[in-house]
């Protein structure tokens, strides 16, 4: 099955192949804990069918922890990630996004420490909050990403 492999810790986002056995999710991902899903792309509204990101469901009690975002989700996500298709079943399918989507859709945070300046960074940035509660990262991650170099400003 086609998968994609989202790697914080190298800064890479590859191709790679799921075999359908959960066990080898916890592989790719680094962890023989749970994983928890969250969907990433709705891609068909006639058979229900999203692209979603398995992630380590304990990743951000690790302490050596490496973030990333995505850009249809507002918070950083914790370690590796394996993203795959899926049914309203449950199963699991081909992604069915184009993988030069998903890799420009993901931005690489880094260690806890740089997730913590770049929190501190988007409260003083006064970052919205479209629901009240729930913070959106986004605007900051991508702002930061997308802005100029200062050798392609000079």
């Amino acid at each position: 099955m086609k998968a994609i492999l989202v790697d914080p810790f190298t800064q890479l986002v590859t191709a790679t192949d799921y075999n359908g056995d959960y066990n080898t999710i916890m592989s790719h991902i680094g962890t023989g804990r749970a994983f928890d899903v969250v969907r990433l792309y709705h891609t068909d509204d006639y058979d229900y069918v999203d692209d979603h990101v398995y992630i380590d469901d304990e990743g951000l009690y690790v302490d050596d922890q490496y973030f990333w975002m995505h850009a249809n989700y507002p918070m950083p996500l914790a370690g590796r990630g394996l993203i795959l298709g899926g049914t309203p079943d449950g199963d699991s399918t081909d992604v069915s996004t184009s993988f030069i989507t998903i890799r420009d859709d993901i931005r690489m945070i880094g260690n806890r420490f740089q997730l913590q300046m770049m929190l501190q960074f988007s409260k003083a940035y006064d970052m919205p909050s479209p629901d009240g509660y729930l913070e959106d990262y986004r605007p900051f991650v991508w702002k930061h990403h997308d802005s100029p170099s200062i050798e392609e400003t000079a």
